[in-house]
């Protein structure tokens, strides 16, 4: 049986005209559940809100299950009232205004649906629009016979299943293709088949689960594979979810083996608007935009065409097709998501309020399978997906781009400015103020702001400056949207930069945020990565402690990877003395065997001061610096891809850590300077002394473990297949500490402590010599 939401089929069928702003915005959704529930508030006894329609009808020898929420369900004397609540920011009582009809359509469904068991022939409905920023309302009312509403539905549905049976036929092929297909190598790796094993057992029970996959174990195929195996019904989709081009390219070419080898089933790639879309532009206007224009009468087809030609949607293909159609890119992916299987992306499609896919985790009929890729990653992006901030500098620009606004925003802005200045300079010592309680002043101000700016932006079709004014009017609506999330995990924080105040809710814990999407809106998650120490940490900052744990031991020969720890003082203020010593040690690694090498420093300074003293006649020294476009990024890899010897001086947690393939003779060895500890601020402070009181770790889960991290990431450049062989030098005399020998990955055998250049340079060399078993 098909559930169909009937939200979904209203405006899958009669949604058209074009992309706008205010559909684009995406900002007001929980501004709007208020507004319902203000509306709601007044039903008088008798009345019921938020009813919950659910009907089973069978039509063309199938059965279809009907499910929604009717916002209210009024009754008089004599009739029942049905009523649906609509929200906007444009001038109700404007001539130009009309009802859309796929918020009638969606009205009109509901009407007959509740007259199927009624002995009345007669139902009343009222779509009620509401301004946001004013709250005024229009009612739109029409009263309709249930043989009219009988015909307007049968009609809905033969249009929305001429559609929805191509969708379902995909599905069958993919549900008969699953349940046969094979794995698609000829030997499954001992790690490969616990890691499929763990993650059947997980999604069958709806679970949370963390595996600790070291390199060269298959992962991305292993959770791929039992991913697809759990899929058991029609609307089942999976969500490869990653930070990295690198993991999004591993998922395509899995993708396309196991199509290769049978799998029948569709894939997209979903990629940031900022990058995609045709324009570079952030307004969604027609009269600026020719993508936006007639966008929803062209969607339809252009998502059956593209879906009939193609199994993995690429970037490339995606955009030949939204040229083919003349429609904004990022907005077609989005509703192609819909359709397909497998749906690989960043994290924040999933997991970040301000982009989730509202589609797949609040409304409609799915519960997707999430596969975490580099799930140490998710962490601290999470802390950031549920921070917001805005500056005084970004209000005074704000207020010089909307002086022409009619409505004057310019003058709440000014006032807030003055308040927070009023407030907060006395309060702010050493730069910063912070606060566990929330200003709900400034979220007064910045709510009347916003609902001006929002007003002009979607009542007007030219308004200049417009991509200025959206830059800071999504910061304000990000930090009003964060604020309604907040709870005890958040700070109130104000920074002084540059004569700059800067004020944020901080996000300490994003734990429950997550946590909630997984039980409530997923069917499990399996988090994957190799770099999940300790498991504790990850796990009371991911899923409040919850899931089930795998280690997998790596398929390499640890013979073949050699680790050295060797004492160094690589502490702030003894850094200059350690130049010395540091050069001589990296000097006696690298000498043994002439070839292709990385050291990793804590900074930028500390890796110029050690450039500056460092002379090697053999080597071409190459030292990455700040702000690097990605052509100059992939210069710096290429070099290691061409005759020479190369030694390249990079930052530890940069872009160079993590995400590039050095195999064979590309790299021989990794230096690592120091333990990674974290630079001690005082936001890292604040971090400390809440994880201290949450979990009595604050010095482990504010410094020591995201430090570490960063050292297992680098570390893991030196073997990456099972031919490579290359060593770790490890610099720093925290080594020897044993909070830090219990981080060392299980696969890091071959280890040797080390004090003098002399023995770094034999045993290294015999390292060489040595042929592994």
């Amino acid at each position: 049986m098909r559930s169909i939401a009937i939200r979904e089929l209203a405006y899958f069928v009669y949604e058209s005209g074009n992309l706008t702003n205010e559909l684009s915005f995406n900002n007001s959704h929980i501004e709007g559940k208020n507004i319902h529930s203000l509306r709601q508030s007044e039903y008088t006894d008798g009345a019921v809100k938020e009813y919950y329609l659910n009907k089973t009808i069978k039509y063309q020898d199938e059965d279809y299950n009907f499910i929604g929420f009717i916002d209210g369900v009024l009754r008089n004397d004599t009739k029942i009232i049905l009523e649906e609540i609509k929200t906007t920011s444009k001038e109700i009582y404007n001539q130009k205004f009309e009802p859309l009809e796929s918020h009638l359509a969606q009205l009109k469904i509901y009407g007959y649906l509740m007259l199927l068991d009624k002995s009345i022939d007669t139902i009343e409905l009222n779509l009620l629009y509401i301004e946001r920023s004013t709250l005024t309302r229009r009612n739109y009312k029409y009263e309709l016979t249930k043989k009219e509403l009988e015909v307007f539905f049968y009609r809905t549905l033969d249009i929305y299943l001429s559609y929805f049976n191509e969708y379902l036929e995909r599905a069958i092929n993919r549900l008969v293709t699953t349940k046969s297909i094979d794995f698609p190598y000829d030997k499954i790796r001992d790690g490969q088949a616990l890691m499929m094993k763990a993650a059947r057992e997980t999604f069958n029970n709806n679970d949370i689960i963390y595996a600790l996959a070291p390199t060269g174990i298959g992962k991305t195929m292993s959770s791929l594979f039992s991913g697809l195996k759990a899929m058991t019904e029609i609307d089942d989709k999976l969500f490869y979810l990653t930070a990295k081009n690198s993991g999004k390219a591993s998922a395509i070419k899995a993708m396309k083996l196991l199509i290769k080898k049978g799998l029948k089933a569709k894939a997209i790639i979903l990629t940031a608007k900022k990058k995609i879309c045709l324009l570079k532009s952030k307004t969604c206007n027609p009269d600026e935009c020719p993508f936006a224009k007639n966008f929803f009468n062209k969607i339809k087809e252009a998502t059956r065409d593209i879906l009939k030609n193609n199994d993995v949607i690429t970037e490339d293909i995606l955009l030949d097709y939204s040229f083919k159609y003349e429609i904004c890119s990022f907005e077609y992916s989005l509703n192609i998501s819909t359709n397909v299987d497998v749906i690989i992306c960043d994290y924040n499609y999933v997991f970040d309020p301000k982009a989730k896919l509202i589609r797949f985790f609040e409304e409609g009929p799915y519960r997707p399978y999430l596969l975490v890729d580099e799930a140490h990653n998710l962490l601290a992006r999470s802390l950031d997906m549920y921070s917001a901030s805005f500056s005084i500098f970004d209000l005074l620009k704000l207020k010089m781009l909307t002086e022409d606004f009619p409505n004057k925003p310019g003058k709440d802005l000014l006032y807030l400015i003055n308040y927070i200045h009023k407030k907060y300079d006395s309060l702010i010592s050493n730069s910063y103020y912070y606060d566990y309680s929330k200003d709900l002043e400034i979220e007064n101000y910045l709510f009347s702001i916003c609902e001006k700016i929002q007003f002009v932006l979607d009542n007007n079709d030219k308004v200049d400056f417009k991509d200025n004014i959206l830059e800071i009017y999504f910061l304000l609506k990000d930090y009003l949207r964060i604020s309604r999330l907040s709870n005890d995990n958040h700070i109130f924080l104000i920074k002084l930069i540059d004569n700059n105040l800067t004020i944020s809710l901080k996000c300490l814990d994003a734990s429950s945020y997550l946590t909630d999407i997984i039980e409530n809106h997923s069917k499990g998650a399996l988090f994957f990565s190799a770099t999940l120490y300790p498991i504790n940490y990850y796990k009371d900052l991911l899923t409040m402690g919850k899931g089930s744990y795998i280690a997998l031991d790596s398929p390499f020969d640890s013979n073949k990877f050699k680790v050295i720890v060797s004492s160094l003082n690589t502490k702030y203020s003894d850094r200059l003395k350690s130049l010395g010593l540091l050069n001589a040690k990296i000097k006696a690694a690298i000498s043994p065997k002439k070839g292709k090498y990385i050291v990793f420093f804590p900074s930028y300074e500390y890796l110029n001061m050690c450039a500056k003293y460092l002379e090697l006649d053999d080597y071409e020294i190459i030292t990455q610096k700040q702000g690097l476009t990605e052509f100059e990024q992939q210069e710096l890899i290429d070099r290691f891809k061409e005759p020479g010897n190369v030694l390249g001086l990079f930052v530890l947690g940069g872009i160079f850590s993590e995400g590039i393939d050095l195999i064979g003779d590309l790299l021989h060895g990794v230096i690592i300077v120091g333990v990674g500890f974290l630079q001690v601020n005082i936001e890292n402070e604040i971090l400390k002394n809440f994880y201290n009181a949450k979990y009595d770790k604050g010095l482990e889960y504010a410094y020591v473990y995201p430090g570490f991290n960063k050292v297992i990431q680098a570390a893991g450049r030196v073997i990456r297949t099972e031919t490579d062989k290359g060593f770790l030098l490890l610099l720093d005399y925290r080594y020897r500490y044993k909070k830090y020998q219990e981080l060392f990955p299980s696969h890091w055998k071959n280890l040797s402590y080390l004090e003098t250049e002399d023995d770094i340079y034999e045993v290294i060399a015999n390292f060489w010599n040595t042929k592994a078993e």
